[in-house]
């Protein structure tokens, strides 16, 4: 690679006249040897340190970000946020990732380990002069090992922190779960039945505290035994459908697409019209939603969107917002597994 040295010594100049000239400041030298020392440049293939340059101006224009796992359906989504934020605004992103999914599946107990994979990361990204780090969890949950006190700006996308020293960028699960149930109800349904994802997750509670408040609000009496707790998987849809059905539940809201997905197939094998005799609503919009037969209605996760706001509070370094926790919402999506009534 090309260097200042090489283009001053070539045309016999000093390496700050080079660098004047190359950086567009005026009188750095004639005409005649500015242009030659940009044709010399060019004939190199010169590329300029644009980091070193931002550096010297006490301003990397770098954002760091730290994903738990690229694989994950959710973060590559979140990360092309981010990336098209940076190149609107000049930025660079540099980007870490922990592999989590395969060091740790879905347990999330090991915290120690995490946490010591986590600030590897981070120290690694602060020896490279990043102005703030984006974290982006592959599950959404409280992370309880990022250091309170950081150099830089930190921002939590798809995750939150309770010590609120730092910001988080969520999707409004609660609202979305309040939306669909309500448009449920509008179709003449009072008994919903509902196919959670594990009783402990963020998704599960935000998802079915929406619910809870649209029955409230509906007139409705919220009944337990109208909900069942799976684990994201296509077989709990299937299973709990029947148990639904048969107690009586005349429409389904299930917390993710390929659980909707198992609950259509249970439908479709017991010779039951989706959409107009028992409509089915899932979550996600994941392609799957798109591929079954009806089509799935579901709610579309701001994802991107998230990854633009998470980078936005980096960048906007005259606003206090970066300590703020904000949500998006989702967009609620009527295809044919809800048509009818």
């Amino acid at each position: 690679m090309a260097t200042i040295k090489q283009i001053a010594k070539m045309a016999n100049v000093s390496v700050a006249t080079v660098s004047n000239v190359l950086n567009g400041r005026a009188g750095a030298a004639g005409p005649e040897k500015a242009s030659e020392i940009i044709e010399i440049a060019k004939s190199l293939n010169y590329t300029a340190n644009v980091f070193a340059r931002r550096l010297q101006q006490g301003k990397s224009n770098c954002i760091g970000v730290i994903t738990e796992d690229l694989t994950v359906f959710n973060t590559p989504y979140i990360v092309d946020g981010i990336d098209s934020k940076c190149k609107e605004n000049g930025y660079e992103m540099i980007l870490e990732n922990m592999r989590f999914f395969q060091r740790f599946g879905i347990d999330f107990s090991n915290i120690e380990a995490q946490k010591s994979l986590c600030l590897k990361h981070i120290s690694s990204l602060l020896s490279k002069q990043v102005e703030g780090i984006i974290y982006i969890a592959n599950h959404c949950r409280e992370i309880s090992y990022i250091p309170d006190e950081l150099n830089v700006k930190f921002a939590y996308a798809y995750c939150y922190s309770s010590n609120k020293k730092h910001a988080s960028v969520l999707m409004d699960d609660e609202k979305a779960g309040y939306e669909i149930t309500k448009i449920l109800v509008s179709k003449g349904h009072t008994k919903i039945g509902v196919i959670c994802g594990p009783l402990f997750s963020y998704h599960t509670q935000k998802r079915l505290s929406g619910y809870q408040g649209a029955l409230f609000d509906s007139g409705i009496l919220y009944n337990a035994k109208n909900v069942r707790y799976g684990n994201w998987k296509k077989d709990d849809g299937y299973v709990y459908a029947k148990e639904l059905y048969e107690s009586g539940c005349t429409a389904i809201f299930a917390f993710n697409d390929l659980m909707a997905g198992g609950a259509e197939d249970w439908f479709r094998d017991n010779n039951i019209e989706i959409g107009k005799t028992v409509p089915i609503f899932g979550f996600d919009d994941r392609e799957v939603s798109r591929f079954c037969s009806p089509q799935i209605s579901t709610a579309a996760l701001p994802l991107f969107d998230i990854g633009k706001k998470s980078a936005e509070l980096i960048m906007n370094s005259d606003s206090e917002s970066y300590c703020e926790s904000f949500l998006l919402p989702c967009s609620i999506i009527e295809r044919a597994s809800s048509e009818g009534n």
